[in-house]
């Protein structure tokens, strides 16, 4: 291995390591933006995206704005970090925060509606709507074309369409369809402009107007250097807040189009229009050509437009696109994924929620990237997993990314500010913010070396899997009587389980070992062609090519370089039922474990297990570098290790690339013969190692099951039921905060702010409203049995309210004793004259429509029993969970604490630990820390840090904010942590709290393990 690149894995520079969604969610301060660049700069972080997020106070592009951007960039600059840019004032892309939009109709999402009437209300609609009209192209809005059908439901027998004269004729069993070209209406969540006109060029060359040129005129000399590119997020052909009316069934357009199809197809859309809808002889063709058209025609107006604007200007081009996961929703939105990959220097994908499933959605972006030489493979990832998500959890999802070919990670979100609302936008929170913050890097160093690691050379993929979305065009119709949400309409839901079948395949093939690339037809129809018996894409070359079932049809290209690929020896295997090709090389089979005999000849890798069957919980990934290769390997199995047996057809010398430190060493377990090496390796539950297993004899120790303990920070009383009154009313019955704040705010006249995604605060909070200067008390009681010492009180925005403990002024906050709990803004005070039994806690101020009601927090040396009153802590704690103990909302790391007589340091010494429920879990033995456990359940060699004697051993689990901000009042753990989930509706709630267990989960041991003497 190149002494260069061994430098690269044990200290990797910004270039690999990740790019978090920064969400710019507040009062920007720039003095606060640096501080935390620097922040995330010292826990290992490479960069950030500038991210516009809900609860912005200052103006998206605005003067201040450009100033704080300027700001960081500078500072990263400084620190040799990266200051990527976000092309939306949150998201999808494509308004510039509204601004694109308000130019007029022309930049507004349009569509063709179709509307089903009897044929007596012509006469209405020639009157109302036809007649002085002089043209009826697609330039204008309003009335396109009619028609005389005879339909059943959805089914469509015959359609003809008529001249729209004063007087047609009609037969008595036809209906009149009407057909309008319309501009979407409004909506708040774009600052009550319509979505944008994404088909239209001249609408994407305004959003770069409004705000890719803004940015070039203030950073743009460091463009391609402090600044590599910018992201776009979600544009979309349909986006879920575009809006025709509750009986409008739509479709995508724009001025124009019918000639931009008519150029492609040869004739006119609008004379089969109905069939598109409707369901009949003529409809699967005209869906095909209609969403293969709009394909080309949103890949050319967006991504081609924006790309080569960024080409121009020394920009990488990254982003995601809309619901990439779902087959038949990502043809509504997208046309299809795969073509507009080409335009991206960095593609990416979107993958939110504690799930490791959607193998189409990483395989759709990771193929394109490979086929067309594009080196990085950015995620956007994490997002939705809740306060509670772990280490474990992160190198669990990001391991399955990588390991199908992603290698940068986005985390989402680093969230500028936790007040309010903003903690509630779909946590966690990547930033200083989170309590288990100074050990990020960990998380960091780990993957910028996997990073550098799958970017030496090329990955090894022997078969082409072919994406059926030309079938999914020829099923995709519309409703003729309106569409409900976009998810539910006629034919999505089914189309989406045809992609879910077809995603199960993609990890059928990838759990044996016979992993793939997918190929676009689009891009097969450009880039594809037959070469020496192989099929290439690109870059990119195949042994075999395989259709899934039920791909109906194929482009006319793809069927004549398939052919050409038979006729040179290349292989076809088709999964029936399928289209079928003439050829002798054309192989058809029935089941996926048939598919797999056939393409085991195309093999290059075996993971097998003990029973000698491919082990399905490991992946991985083979690259050719040099005359070398690299190998990863995953155990994508949270719940048990894996003990396997890896072979290759290659001979060579393995070296283990040690991910937490960056060393290479040889790895012992390995064996050279004819037909390759094999490894005998050990993967740990979401991990890998690798051991030589020779004959040994055992010590055991076991710990006790009560051991002591050191908190890092103080304990935690969440305090989120209120009681409330306005200008000395009757005291309001008791209420969760949220609850209060939405009675209050109703009563008020105010808007809701309890739910994200309004319109953005910047907008509104500076005006006064008639509402503003109510007197307002709020009362919190807790009971205590034993009175703490030095406990604080933590308020967000603490200095606009009066305090008052038990009808006494609790004091009012100086300099000297301004402090705040765990987010700069939660502000805290001294909180004396806490009394046995019952304590009251009164919150008075005069409201303001820009206030915003949390929880309160106590904090100090105390515990909380089971019926939530203050008690004293343990002296020790138990092994399992602590939430049990004591520290029900305790926010930081247990520190538990051992002691163990080492007898001699000739053994292999290995500290076996126990399910662990932790974020991660950091060890310490005589004060040296010990490397970084993802997940504990691990066996680690400890011998190099013990001493002959007494050793200290410091187990530091570390919590997370879960159980501190909630979601607390659930019947169950939501799968999609967002903004609702911390006000649930009444079929959810429970009163009991719902807590994340922490703590160490059973008996710790070590084990002295010496090599038995030969007999």
């Amino acid at each position: 291995m190149r002494k260069e690149l061994r430098e690269k894995l044990r200290n990797p520079d910004a270039y690999y390591r990740s790019l978090p969604f920064w969400a710019w969610n507040g009062k920007l301060d720039p003095e606060e933006l640096v501080r935390q660049v620097r922040l995330m700069q010292e826990a290992g972080v490479g960069g950030f995206f500038i991210h516009s997020r809900d609860g912005l106070e200052t103006e998206y592009l605005g003067t201040e704005w450009m100033e704080c951007v300027k700001a960081v960039v500078a500072e990263a600059k400084k620190l040799g970090m990266y200051a990527w840019l976000y092309d939306e004032d949150r998201w999808p892309s494509g308004t510039a925060g509204g601004r694109v939009p308000a130019g007029g109709d022309a930049y507004r999402c349009k569509g063709l509606t179709l509307e089903v009437l009897g044929t007596s209300e012509y006469s209405r609609l020639y009157e109302e709507e036809i007649r002085g009209r002089s043209s009826f192209s697609d330039d204008r809005n309003g009335v396109l074309a009619a028609y005389a059908a005879r339909v059943n439901g959805d089914e469509i027998f015959s359609c003809r369409r008529i001249s729209m004269q004063e007087k047609e004729a009609f037969t008595g069993h036809e209906v009149l369809l009407a057909v309008r070209l319309e501009v979407s209406a409004p909506s708040e969540w774009f600052n009550h402009e319509a979505p944008p006109d994404n088909l239209n060029p001249d609408c994407v060359k305004r959003f770069l107007e409004e705000t890719h040129e803004k940015y070039r005129a203030v950073i743009g000399e460091e463009f391609g250097k402090t600044v590599p590119g910018i992201f776009t997020d979600e544009p979309s052909l349909h986006d879920r807040h575009a809006f025709f009316g509750e009986k409008r069934s739509w479709i995508p357009w724009t001025y124009g189009y019918g000639a931009y199809f008519r150029t492609i197809t040869g004739y006119d859309f609008l004379d089969v229009l109905p069939w598109l809808y409707f369901n009949g002889e003529k409809s699967e063709q005209v869906r095909r050509d209609y969403w293969g058209s709009i394909t080309k025609r949103y890949s050319e107006s967006y991504f081609r437009t924006i790309g080569e604007w960024c080409e121009k200007n020394n920009l990488l081009f990254t982003g995601h696109f809309l619901q990439e996961d779902k087959m038949g929703l990502a043809v509504r939105v997208n046309g299809a994924v795969m073509p507009h990959y080409r335009y991206q220097h960095v593609p990416g994908i979107d993958l939110l929620c504690e799930q490791t499933e959607e193998y189409l959605t990483v395989k759709q972006c990771t193929s394109v990237a490979r086929q067309l030489g594009k080196k990085q493979v950015l995620t956007e990832t994490y997002g939705c997993t809740g306060w509670e998500f772990t280490f474990e959890g992160q190198k669990w999802i990001g391991d399955w990314q990588y390991v199908l070919g992603v290698n940068r990670r986005c985390q989402h979100l680093a969230l500028y500010s936790l007040r309010g609302c903003r903690k509630r936008d779909y946590p966690p929170s990547f930033n200083y913010n989170t309590n288990w913050w100074n050990k990020n890097r960990h998380t960091e160093d780990y993957f910028a070396r996997l990073s550098v690691l799958l970017e030496q050379g090329e990955a090894l993929r022997e078969i082409l899997l072919l994406h059926p979305v030309s079938t999914v065009w020829g099923k995709l119709g519309c409703s003729p009587y309106g569409n409900p949400l976009r998810r539910q309409e006629r034919d999505v839901p089914g189309l989406n389980q045809y992609g879910e079948c077809f995603n199960g395949l993609i990890a059928f093939l990838v759990r044996k070992h016979l992993d793939c690339d997918l190929g676009d037809e689009m891009l097969i129809g450009e880039f594809g062609a037959a070469h020496n018996g192989r099929f290439r894409v690109g870059e990119a070359s195949y042994g075999a090519v395989v259709l899934p079932s039920g791909m109906e049809v194929l482009l006319p290209e793809t069927v004549e370089k398939l052919m050409d690929y038979m006729e040179q020896g290349g292989y076809v295997y088709a999964m029936e039922p399928c289209v079928t090709l003439e050829n002798p090389h054309f192989i058809t089979v029935k089941t996926e474990e048939e598919l797999a005999e056939k393409l085991e000849k195309y093999r290059t890798i075996h993971i097998e297990n003990g029973e000698g069957a491919e082990c399905a919980d490991v992946l991985y990934q083979l690259r050719k570098s040099g005359d070398g290769y690299v190998l990863f390997l995953v155990n994508n199995n949270r719940d048990r290790a894996v003990d396997a047996k890896v072979a290759l057809p290659f001979c060579a010398v393995p070296e283990e690339v040690d991910l937490g430190s960056g060393e290479v060493c040889e790895t012992p377990i390995y064996h050279n013969g004819s037909s390759g090496v094999t490894l005998s390796v050990h993967l740990d539950r979401t991990g890998s190692a690798a051991y030589l297993l020779k004959p040994c004899q055992v010590r055991e120790t076991v710990f006790p099951k009560e051991l002591p303990y050191r908190l890092d920070r103080p304990n935690i009383l969440t305090l989120d039921f209120c009681c409330y009154r306005l200008d000395g009313e009757n005291w309001s019955e008791k209420m969760e905060v949220w609850q209060a704040q939405q009675q209050i705010r109703e009563r008020l006249g105010m808007r809701r702010i309890h739910y994200n995604g309004l319109e953005q605060r910047y907008k509104w909070i500076g005006r006064n409203h008639p509402g503003d200067g109510h007197f307002l008390e709020l009362t919190f009681e807790f009971e205590a049995e034993e009175v703490p010492e030095n406990a604080v009180l933590a308020v967000e925005r603490l200095a606009d309210f009066q305090i008052v403990l038990n009808g006494k002024p609790a004091g009012n906050r100086t300099p000297d004793t301004c402090a705040w709990l765990l987010d700069r803004e939660f502000e805290t005070m001294p909180l004396s004259g806490i009394q046995r039994g019952r304590n009251r806690i009164l919150l008075s101020c005069d409201y303001r429509n820009d206030m915003e009601l949390e929880n309160i927090y106590l904090a100090g040396h105390f515990g909380v029993s089971g019926d939530r009153k203050l008690t004293a802590l343990p002296q020790k704690l138990c092994i399992g969970d602590w939430t049990r103990q004591g520290l029900i909302h305790y926010c930081g790391s247990v520190h538990y604490m051992l002691e163990y007589d080492c007898t001699g340091r000739e053994a292999e010494i290995l500290l076996v630990l126990p399910k662990i429920k932790a974020v991660c879990v950091e060890i310490r033995i005589n004060e040296k820390p010990c490397p970084l456990c993802w997940n504990g359940e691990s066996e680690l060699s400890v011998g190099k840090w013990l001493k002959t004697g007494k050793n200290i051993i410091e187990i530091e689990v570390v919590g997370s904010p879960r159980n501190m901000m909630g979601p607390f009042h659930l019947k169950e753990k939501p799968y999609n942590t967002h903004d609702a989930s911390f006000c649930p509706p009444p079929e959810a709630y429970c009163e009991a709290y719902l807590l994340t267990p922490w703590g160490i989960m059973g008996e710790i041991r070590m084990l002295e393990i010496k090599e038995r003497a030969d007999e």
